[in-house]
């Protein structure tokens, strides 16, 4: 056998004063790889003799467990947290100290195999012994191979998991008939633009507005591919009746064709001699008089109490209708609050009495439906559908659920809840008529303008035709949000597959069949989801997200790429 320092000088066995492991006095780097040969870790000793040293160990025995772990034979076994046994001492350098020293040098000279000893019973030395020969010691470079070609494997593993499985884990089919596009976002994105706030969509599909932190007004049309601000075209000066009190109301708004559209605010805190307490905004919008009422000169003047935080929302209910003359201001109420009692904790009109959509003020035929729940107690959630035709105002349709009021032609959709779900029903001609069943809750679903999307089953219903579309391909953990294009060949659906930083972006084309899906990498949320899905055309389709830096962020798709 060699002699100790030379077999610690030989396989590079060193401390240095720091007491860091290191393959040589030159080099600091660590051996921390792992496969690599260990190192024997020496007990920590000031280097005030010579510069070398002998190891004294407890016995020949272990020299060979620790020259055999040094050269990839059986590790000797050393208790965790506890460095090998071993002491060092001065040499002294004495005439009886050589013959020993003699002795070692001439195992060098006649290399011999060690002493066998059977550690595990299993594991027998290798027939290589048999040549009287050390087995060569496994190289830094051999391992580095070895490294490399693991790597190899797992990245053709990876290609191979990727390239053919798919991405959802649902099972595929060879019959399905639907492409999936798993492309970059970029491929269909126009624009993705810093603002302030958030973007809101008008009655004018390509006007929008946005509200100020400070409650600065500025109005938006979408073209050339980009939000650009433009100059209001008209003010109304108006005062309405609100209640016991008399509000102060001024709107700019813009006129686009025979389109006219305009928001404003009344902040009690600026008007301390009204009695209103305890609401914070009253937001007005002016649009488009229903059809068949009013002169050329009249719009529709709709409001309701709100805070600062849902004025970055879209708006479908108004507890409050007026008729006013652009010109003159003079305004009237349009639907009658005869009977309408006093809510006391506002000091204003009770907010349930006459409540106008969107889609009851979009009538064609001079019938406008609105809700009301006037007849039920204000804990009960009950409501009724009245239609206004003319001056008289009558109840048509009683006990409706969700506050759901949807206008076809001269029909009227509603639903009411059934012991296992719900029904949609159609009104038309003074008779009720079911739609579809639905078995479940309406927490299951998301509804959006004349559609409904059930989360589980991936199902789409248009509530006024009663047309079911299963959606092939769907599959998503948390869908939030949903938005049909007005011609209902495009569905964009947006939320979470597996986790809360995995945020998608579904279209289909429900024509036919086709959907594909992107990641969204900005997967944070606006104001509670409102991410004001709208679709400002056929094909194009507009969200906004939370930006740390801008505040906010525009994204604006074009649908029509996506299955190009």
């Amino acid at each position: 056998m060699e002699d100790k320092k030379s077999l610690f000088e030989k396989y590079k066995i060193v401390k240095d004063d720091e007491g860091t492991i290191a393959e040589n006095k030159e080099t600091e780097e660590l051996v921390t790889q792992p496969d690599q040969p260990k190192e024997i870790v020496l007990p920590s000793v000031e280097n005030n003799e010579e510069d070398f040293f002998e190891y004294n160990f407890k016995d020949d025995e272990e020299i060979n467990e620790i020259v055999n772990s040094v050269l990839g034979k059986e590790e000797p076994v050393v208790p965790e947290n506890e460095p090998v046994s071993m002491t060092v001492a001065p040499l002294v350098v004495t005439e009886e100290k050589e013959e020993p020293k003699q002795v070692k040098e001439k195992k060098v000279k006649e290399p011999k195999p060690p002493k066998e000893k059977k550690v595990k019973e299993p594991k027998p030395p290798k027939e290589k012994k048999e040549k009287g020969e050390l087995a060569e010691p496994v190289t830094k470079k051999d391992y580095i191979t070895i490294v490399l070609a693991l790597v190899a494997v797992v990245l053709a593993m990876a290609f191979i998991v990727v390239k053919y499985l798919p991405m959802d884990g649902s099972p595929t089919s060879s019959d399905e008939q639907t492409t999936v596009a798993e492309q970059d976002l970029a491929k269909i994105q126009v624009s993705r633009e810093g603002s302030l706030r958030n973007y809101v969509q008008s009655d004018i599909p390509n006007v929008f507005y946005m509200f100020s932190s400070d409650y600065g007004l500025q109005y938006y049309q979408y073209r050339d591919n980009q939000m650009v601000p433009v100059k209001s075209t008209g003010t109304l000066s108006a005062s309405v009746n609100f209640g016991p009190a008399k509000l102060p109301v001024t709107i700019d708004y813009v006129k686009v064709g025979e389109d006219v559209f305009g928001v404003g605010l009344f902040r009690p805190d600026q008007h301390q001699n009204i009695n209103l307490f305890n609401i914070q905004l009253i937001v007005f919008k002016l649009t488009n008089m229903p059809k068949g009422y009013g002169s050329s000169d009249d719009a529709l003047l709709v409001a309701k109490i709100t805070s600062a935080a849902d004025l970055e929302k879209e708006y479908d209910r108004w507890t409050e209708s007026y008729t006013v003359n652009l010109s003159s201001g003079k305004c009237s109420r349009f639907l009658s609050v005869a009977s309408r009692e006093t809510d006391p904790t506002t000091g204003t009109y009770v907010e349930d009495f006459c409540v106008l959509t969107t889609e009851g003020y979009n009538a064609t035929n001079g019938k406008v439906p609105y809700l009301s729940g006037r007849n039920y107690d204000m804990s009960a959630g009950k409501d009724d559908i009245f239609i206004k035709s003319g001056n008289n105002e009558k109840v048509a349709i009683k006990n409706i659920a969700n506050k759901m009021l949807l206008v076809d032609g001269d029909a009227v959709i509603f639903m009411r809840y059934t012991e296992t779900g719900f029904n949609v029903y159609r009104y038309a001609d003074g008779k009720e008529s079911v739609v579809f069943e639905f078995t479940g809750s309406t927490n299951r679903c998301i509804f959006a303008d004349e559609y409904i999307l059930d989360k589980e089953k991936g199902t789409l219903y248009n509530l006024k035709t009663g047309k079911e579309t299963l959606l092939v391909g769907y599959k998503m953990t948390s869908p939030e949000i949903m938005k049909v294009s007005p011609d209902g060949k495009y569905l964009v659906v947006m939320g979470i597959m597996d986790n809360v930083m995995d945020y998608q972006v579904h279209v289909y084309n429900i024509q036919t069949g086709e959907y594909a899906k992107y990641q969204e990498e900005n997967y944070s949320n606006v104001n509670n989801l409102s991410k004001n899905l709208s679709f400002i055309d056929d094909h194009t389709v507009m969200y906004m997200l939370a930006d740390p830096n801008r505040g906010r962020e525009c994204v604006i798709l074009d649908l029509s790429k996506a299955f190009e």
